[in-house]
């Protein structure tokens, strides 16, 4: 199917399967419409979604309303000019790449929860389960309403964090091919749900990190902290620079109960085979001389209590 150009302005959904084609040469706004629920889903190997227009903000997923844009299995999206996910103040725009051969082409940047130059709606790049996104030029930006999430995705490309960087699938592993710079609002989201692979999420750069903002944890599937335990949560082969806003090496980062969670910038002095970038520790202290002396009290308090009434 081809067309000049299209814009998806209601409930709408279009779906390209069995190495189907998918072609605009002009505007692709997939929702555009302050009501509109639209859904592209172009799905198998062989079927692509072509955007081949050059201008900015041609390609628009959540322009006006909600859109979606999935590219599952297989499929691929090749798009030409700069793409945004959530472009206005009213969008929200959702962008799935996911399944191995999956992938997103694209000739020049991707703008996540804004415009050019600032936040403005809610956008969520979501690259799994072996699928890939590869920009030629430009950068990934998450703006502050931008989400960048998935585990076993690649993004080949420099990423450029104001918003959220959430890796994993309840956890996961997500890869960047490029660099990685947080800026002051980005937050660095991970889970952690026990010490082994693949139970807790690593941020996987293959290029220079750059870090500044934010970093929160959450505990799932029922972890219990241990003395002792470390997680590498940030990977890179390149250069470590800057840490995370009011984290110094070894502040703690969170306690859950008695547990407390220390980051180090230099995760090769807690065991020689962690690499370049960021791990946490846990330390879960001894009692307190306060704690103490308050329970040699009370002993004292049942042992004279013992001795009176003998």
């Amino acid at each position: 199917m081809s067309a000049g150009s299209f814009s998806l302005n209601g409930n709408i959904e279009i779906s390209v399967d069995t190495a189907g084609t998918l072609m605009s040469n002009g505007i692709t706004y997939i929702g555009n419409g302050s009501h509109s629920q639209a859904l592209v889903r172009v799905e198998g190997v062989g079927s692509t979604f072509f955007s081949t227009s050059t201008s900015t903000g041609h390609f628009s997923v959540g322009r006006i309303g909600q859109g979606t844009v999935e590219i599952l299995d297989g499929a691929e999206l090749v798009t030409a000019g700069i793409a945004y996910l959530g472009e206005t103040l009213t969008g929200t725009g959702h962008a799935t790449v996911s399944g191995y051969g999956s992938k997103w082409s694209s000739s020049n940047a991707v703008r996540v929860g804004g415009h050019n130059s600032q936040s403005r709606g809610n956008g969520i790049l979501e690259v799994r389960d072996g699928g890939e996104i590869v920009l030629a030029s430009g950068a990934i930006t998450l703006w502050q309403t931008g989400t960048l999430t998935g585990g076993g995705g690649l993004v080949q490309a420099n990423v450029i964090n104001h918003g959220v960087v959430a890796p994993g699938n309840s956890p996961g592993l997500l890869t960047i091919d490029g660099n990685f710079t947080q800026m002051a609002t980005g937050i660095l989201e991970m889970e952690l749900g026990g010490t082994g692979m693949g139970e807790f999420d690593v941020l996987r750069v293959l290029g220079n990190v750059n870090l500044d903002g934010g970093l929160s944890l959450s505990l799932i599937n029922g972890y219990t902290p241990n003395e002792g335990d470390v997680f590498q949560i940030l990977e890179t082969s390149g250069v470590l620079t800057g840490a995370f806003f009011g984290l110094a090496e070894g502040d703690v980062v969170a306690t859950f109960g008695h547990a407390m969670f220390h980051v180090t910038y230099q995760p090769s002095t807690l065991h020689p085979s962690l690499q370049e970038g960021v791990a946490l520790y846990v330390v879960i202290p001894e009692l307190s001389a306060f704690s103490l002396m308050a329970i040699s009290g009370i002993l004292c308090l049942v042992f004279w209590g013992v001795r009176k009434k003998t």
